[in-house]
């Protein structure tokens, strides 16, 4: 996530679009891995809301206002056995419009296309994937798969963060015969970029950090004696540092 937020900050700087796609792992399926897309992209590139949803929005607030009209006036005391009825007159037509309004469409893969167009040859829209690592272990495999379809867009560039390991456990539950993580994500992966493990002295920088922002005086001597002992992976050892606190 650190590294996804270095690259934000850098494409911004060169006014390049970044869209941030951490809702992947809620998708079970081609056409919510598509919709949960869709919906980010209209977001981001400020695509016109569907008619569908606009008119259903309109009957809401419509009829939200004649509801506090109507119960403003019965708790006025002014009368009426009519309200009630208009009332109920009122929820029949609005349930029979939103019948005729059709569905909340999603965003097409040809609106999604005709937008990345007006953007410039020299230009990318750059999308953030994160958190897909907590998704069902042996949905993985096959939301991978369907990143490298559904997303394939021209203009569009996608760095996706995930942990092999993930998809090594993934892999030997779900089908045996797509091979090794690596040789699976060969497929998915266009530009490979392995973080490397962190140092030991990567790991007293970050001690040293945290014991600046310690609500107490404590010298880090002792603690650099003992980092072998302490949590290896950054965030568990900022989250050890916050229950000291």
């Amino acid at each position: 996530t650190s590294v996804l937020k270095f690259i934000e900050a850098n494409a911004k700087a060169h006014q390049v679009r970044v869209v941030w796609f951490n809702e992947a792992w809620q998708a079970q399926n081609r056409e919510e891995l598509w919709q949960l897309f869709s919906s980010k992209v209209r977001d981001r590139l400020k695509l016109s809301q569907p008619t569908g949803l606009r008119l259903r929005r309109w009957v809401n607030r419509a009829w939200a206002g004649t509801r506090k009209w109507i119960s403003a006036a019965l708790k006025a005391g002014k009368a009426m056995p009519e309200a009630e009825q208009y009332a109920q007159i009122g929820e029949v037509l609005v349930a029979s419009a939103e019948n005729l309004i059709p569905g909340v469409p999603h965003v097409r893969r040809e609106d999604v296309l005709h937008q990345l167009q007006r953007i410039p040859e020299n230009r990318r829209l750059i999308v953030l994937i994160d958190d897909l690592d907590r998704v069902t272990p042996d949905l993985v495999p096959h939301l991978l798969l369907t990143l490298r379809e559904v997303l394939d867009l021209p203009r569009c560039a996608f760095v996706v963060a995930i942990d092999p390991q993930v998809v090594s456990v993934a892999l030997a539950a779900v089908h045996p015969g797509w091979g090794s993580a690596p040789k699976f994500l060969q497929k998915i992966i266009q530009f490979p970029f392995w973080l490397a493990p962190a140092e030991t002295s990567d790991m007293l920088n970050l001690v040293r950090m945290e014991l600046e922002s310690a609500p107490d005086t404590i010298d880090a001597a002792p603690l650099e004696e003992v980092i072998d002992l302490l949590p290896r992976n950054p965030p568990e050892l900022k989250q050890f540092f916050r229950g000291l606190w």
